[in-house]
């Protein structure tokens, strides 16, 4: 029976003597390459050299050295159903990769040179190691050098009897390539002018800060828009992001709703995640009035969205003072996205802040659809969280997807879908009063959802609105 093999070529050497000196002692021969074989022999350690697998010399100042149809056999081919095959060709297993990557992100942050960077792109590495990753059931594929002792144990005790640790493994190393390929993707978008450098992070000392774009064909991804004046920030792309979303899923429920015979206005105000300001109409400029003047004074310095064009008549709308609560004019809005501007609503809208207003445009939002998306990833320490994404529209007359006794409906139906989105949208424990076509106030973030009641209801009442008779809702 032939020695088990392992291919050893890391690039961070913490603990690979010691761990390969444990291979060898349990009867593994060494396969390795460059710098990581020398390393191993200085330990007294037998190497074969990666050359005798291949059949070709390591090249190309390094860079081919393990990419040949001989070692990628000798990881990938079937145990099972291919051994007779490999025997053919006179492939002999590799059972083992223990391989980490050239220190892309390091270089990066390092300020070398975008030569230098690119040296740094490790392409032998990862084929071995999700060829290796592939083949989990037969082959050992291990990245991380905090796993050497859990490895080695299990050999020792379980005689490679280790198929759930070998998934496990299998799966860090995908997470790895997932992590190490979209560090190079962010490198190269900034490089090539194909990411958006925004104006500044969410704090100062966050910056530079960019949009890079996944290159999806969604015409609505954020990456579509066109910059019209002023460069976003950070915050102001990330509230594009949410009254996005809202817009996307009122103009799809009010198209339900109306059985597509009705062309409603929306407006959406959101500032650090949570709208401030939701007007609907089937006029523009009451759709405006309703989102500005629903809290004239939550929705000052917030991010406004709308799902018609602006002209003159309704740039001069938004670009009026509104009393600020000390009693003097403040300007209420500092990002406003639309379909598209003509030139004298741009030159209106551009000209009446201190610092350039920003302003978007993206045609799509003519007919804006929900995200297409079909998972929600969330980005957490040391991982992802993944869930089905949330495409859900409210169909207030199917009693399929809400409770039997919303059918019966009072007051005005649009309220109900004003009231919805902004408890959904906005963040928990959250409680959304909307009447007559606004959103007329909300309270959102509380521990408490008592409180979140009476914040609603106080700030409805503190802007002038009577909360009797509003649409109540809760996230």
């Amino acid at each position: 029976m032939k020695k088990k093999r392992a291919l050893i070529s890391v690039y961070d050497k913490t603990g690979i003597v010691g761990f390969v000196q444990g291979l060898r002692d349990l009867g593994w021969e060494i396969v390795s390459t460059g710098g990581t074989a020398r390393v191993l022999k200085d330990a007294g350690i037998t190497v074969i050299p990666i050359e005798e697998v291949s059949g070709n010399p390591e090249a190309f100042g390094g860079r081919m050295k393990t990419i040949s149809f001989n070692v990628e056999s000798a990881i990938l081919f079937d145990r099972e159903n291919h051994f007779e095959e490999a025997e053919k060709l006179g492939i002999q297993p590799i059972d083992m990769v223990v391989c980490n990557l050239y220190p892309f992100v390091k270089t990066v942050e390092s300020g070398a040179s975008h030569q230098e960077i690119i040296e740094n792109i490790d392409i032998g590495g990862p084929t071995m190691l999700r060829a290796a990753a592939k083949n989990y059931k037969y082959v050992w594929a291990i990245c991380d050098p905090n796993d050497y002792d859990s490895v080695f144990m299990m050999l020792v005790h379980y005689k490679n009897d280790a198929v759930d640790l070998k998934e496990r493994l299998a799966a860090k190393v995908f997470q790895h390539m997932l992590t190490y390929e979209g560090a190079i993707s962010r490198y190269l978008a900034i490089h090539t002018g194909k990411a958006r450098k925004l104006a500044k992070g969410e704090n100062t000392y966050q910056s530079p800060t960019y949009l890079i774009p996944d290159g999806s064909d969604d015409p609505l991804g954020l990456d579509k828009f066109t910059v019209e004046n002023g460069n976003p920030g950070y915050i102001n792309m990330a509230d594009l992001d949410r009254i996005l979303e809202m817009l996307c899923l009122l103009h799809e429920a009010l198209y339900i709703y109306s059985k597509g015979n009705k062309k409603f206005c929306i407006v959406v105000v959101c500032k650090h995640g949570n709208p401030c300001g939701i007007g609907v109409d089937l006029l523009p400029e009451e759709a405006i009035n309703k989102a500005l003047y629903g809290d004239p004074v939550a929705v000052m310095g917030g991010e406004l969205i709308c799902n018609f064009s602006i002209d003159e008549k309704l740039a001069k709308v938004l670009a009026k003072p509104s009393q600020g609560e000390i009693g003097r004019p403040r300007w209420i809005l500092d990002m406003i996205i639309a379909p598209c501007f003509t030139d004298l609503a741009r030159d209106i809208l551009k000209g009446s802040l201190k610092r350039p207003r920003r302003l978007l445009s993206n045609s799509s939002l003519l007919n804006p659809t929900i995200n297409p998306q079909k998972t929600f990833k969330r980005q957490v320490r040391s991982g992802i969280l993944i869930q089905q994404a949330a495409n859900f529209v409210l169909d207030l007359f199917d009693s399929k997807k809400v409770d039997k006794v919303i059918p019966n409906l009072a007051g005005n139906i649009i309220d109900y879908f004003i009231a919805w989105i902004a408890a959904w949208k906005s963040n928990s424990n959250t409680v959304a009063l909307a009447k007559d076509g606004m959103l007329i106030g909300l309270g959102c973030s509380q521990p408490s959802r008592v409180e979140a009641v009476r914040l609603a209801i106080n700030r409805a009442k503190a802007v002038g609105h009577n909360p009797k008779g509003s649409i109540f809702a809760s996230d």
